[in-house]
């Protein structure tokens, strides 16, 4: 299989062409992530996808936007798209 030019697929590296999180959204028992993309774009992607090939903006969004209050990840309600 043929690598994209930037030298990343899904799945396997992680992805210089997502910039940041900007929201969390529960939906048919799933977590998925708002992502910004480079080109001001943006993509929901599942949790699961999002741990592959984007971990360091997931580490940064909850260690500079969420609030952890006994035991419990607190996420600011500009964040959360159920609402």
């Amino acid at each position: 299989m043929e690598q994209p030019e930037n030298g990343n697929s899904f799945g396997t590296q992680p992805s210089p062409l997502i910039k940041e999180v900007l929201g969390i959204k529960y939906f048919v028992n799933k977590f998925y992530y708002l992502m910004a993309l480079e080109n001001e774009a943006t993509l929901l992607i599942p949790s699961e996808v999002a741990q592959e090939i984007c971990p360091q903006q997931i580490i940064k969004f909850f260690t500079n936007e969420c609030e952890l209050v006994n035991n419990q990840i607190i996420i600011p309600q500009e964040y959360n798209l159920d609402t």
